[in-house]
């Protein structure tokens, strides 16, 4: 089917706009390209069945690499799906020896972009998931404890450096056998009614962290992995890192390694106080681009070693045993 006079009139249109943005990014006017102009232009090659213009354009949007986190995102599960409409397409005109077909009734095939499975038809992705921890615990020895837990999980693009989304969370609370020292308290804003009655689920932190291939955090890597190894044992071989140790702020010139104040210099104003909104903001930094080149911090720390291994001394095997003799601590 051609394109009506009006249709090639609005993409023009809509190429100058897209151009347009392209040049102030390059000339430095701004920091962020908008995806707008893009998405529009791929929502008219999709009216007219065009998929391999649809795909260029939104690749040409991803290969600018310095857009808004939500973009990217939008960008990105947009090519996946175009991507999987396409290889659909291929399949039933190889199927019927046709080439005709309606793409409104080929998109009731596909699933929605929401429940895509990326790593199934699309050979082009090679995505991963990593977990971002965050513990709240009464002191540094191993016999002090978690008293609050957060994940967040989420998909990485590896081969295109794109955090794709948050796949799953948790959050819980659960009472130490010993006082919460004050000033955590006071932190962490702690519900002493609340954390008196409050147990981890045990299933959901496993599923979640055994199911992510790294377990990424911001604290103090060593003391973080070792108070929750002594609670869950089963976590002593899964690679962990560190965004805080990991990642040399100071030669790329940041003057911090707090989350909140990195966060804050890359113009991110939420607050990240909580460990729930500690674990997104861990999420959030490492997707942001590091000065002076096109690559996500993440792509950094995936090229770092994981801290070395867990090793376990008769010390902490007494008090992994002690914590998980404890049962009112977990949901089993």
């Amino acid at each position: 089917m051609n394109p009506s006079k009006a249709t090639k009139k609005m993409e023009q249109d809509l190429l100058l706009l897209i151009a347009a943005e392209e040049k102030r990014l390059k000339d430095g006017q701004i920091d962020t390209p908008s995806a707008h102009y893009f998405l529009c232009l791929a929502d008219v090659y999709r009216e007219n069945n065009r998929i391999s213009d649809e795909v260029n354009i939104l690749e040409r949007f991803a290969a600018l690499g310095s857009a808004s986190t939500e973009d990217t995102n939008k960008i990105f599960k947009r090519i996946l799906k175009v991507y999987e409409l396409r290889e659909s397409l291929k399949h039933k005109a190889s199927a019927s020896n046709t080439e005709n077909f309606s793409m409104q009734a080929l998109e009731k095939d596909i699933m929605s972009v929401e429940n895509i499975q990326p790593e199934l038809g699309i050979k082009n992705y090679e995505i991963c998931l990593a977990v971002a921890v965050c513990a709240a615990y009464t002191g540094a020895t191993a016999d002090d404890e978690i008293f609050e837990l957060s994940l967040s999980q989420f998909e990485y693009c590896k081969n295109n450096d794109i955090l794709l989304r948050i796949t799953k969370q948790y959050h819980g609370l659960r009472r130490t056998q010993g006082e919460i020292p004050e000033r955590k308290k006071r932190r962490f804003s702690v519900n002493k009614a609340e954390l008196e009655k409050s147990q981890l689920d045990r299933k959901a932190i496993l599923d979640i962290i055994l199911g992510s291939e790294q377990v990424i955090s911001h604290n103090h890597p060593y003391i973080e992995r070792q108070h929750l190894v002594l609670m869950f044992p089963e976590l002593a071989k899964i690679p962990w890192h560190s965004s805080q140790v990991d990642i040399p702020w100071k030669a790329l010139q940041m003057d911090t390694i707090s989350l909140t104040q990195l966060l804050k210099q890359h113009g991110n104003t939420l607050p990240v106080k909580s460990t729930s909104q500690r674990a997104r903001g861990i999420v959030t930094l490492l997707s942001q681009i590091e000065p002076g080149t096109k690559k996500s911090y993440m792509a950094r720390l995936m090229k770092c070693k994981p801290m070395r291994a867990f090793v376990w001394t008769p010390e902490l095997k007494k008090a992994s045993k002690r914590l998980n003799k404890r049962k009112f601590i977990f949901w089993r």
